[in-house]
């Protein structure tokens, strides 16, 4: 089983990636709606071509499958492909991170990063909100705050295939996006499902 960080950052802003799944701290929200997909003209399914194609100077990093670029002067733009379908493999993550997120300073290629409904990286937590309600807080009282939404339901019924998730963290301080991941996988949702299903027995 392959385990590492998905995000350079302190332990408190990390999202486990194991086995090429990503799994939070909490367990899957039951949240329906709008479960984003798309980063910088990117959607999860995508293959890596086409992130390489957009992103000609993406550089392999943290592992085999881990790719990132720079973009603007404070941010990151890191695609994760699945494991078992190498070159051209599916991209199973996709996340946007600064940096120095203490560095407030105008970024306009960062912030400008559409991030799928119409929204950029640069938006406003109420643009959130709307966009993407409901939207639960995973971490409550933290700084910054874990926004968490995916569709948990539908993939423990058979309604989907796959395990969609979102995360968000949210800086309280500087009123901006830290980090916003997406990501897909059939394997996540086996797991959910498998779980979900031994958790049930013992009750």
């Amino acid at each position: 089983m392959r385990t590492e960080w998905l995000f350079t950052a302190p332990p408190a802003l990390a999202v486990l990636f194991v086995a090429g799944l990503a799994v939070a701290q909490s367990p899957a929200r039951h949240s329906p709606g709008i479960v984003e997909q798309r980063i910088a003209g990117l959607r999860v399914g995508d293959r890596f071509d086409t992130a390489k194609r957009l992103f000609p100077n993406l550089k392999m990093t943290g592992g085999s499958g881990v790719w990132t670029v720079r973009v603007g002067r404070n941010c990151k733009l890191e695609v994760v492909t699945a494991e078992t379908e190498r070159p051209n493999g599916k991209i199973e993550v996709i996340t946007m991170e600064r940096f120095d997120p203490k560095d407030v300073r105008t970024d306009s290629a960062c912030d400008e990063t559409k991030i799928g409904a119409g929204l950029s990286f640069g938006a406003k937590l109420g643009d959130l909100n709307r966009a993407y309600k409901p939207i639960s807080v995973a971490e409550p009282g933290e700084d910054p705050s874990l926004y968490r939404k995916d569709n948990g339901p539908d993939c423990l019924t058979g309604r989907s295939s796959e395990l969609r998730s979102m995360f968000v963290y949210w800086s309280n301080s500087n009123s901006r996006i830290e980090v916003f991941s997406v990501e897909a996988s059939r394997r996540s949702c086996a797991e959910y499902r498998s779980t979900e299903t031994e958790r049930n027995a013992k009750e």
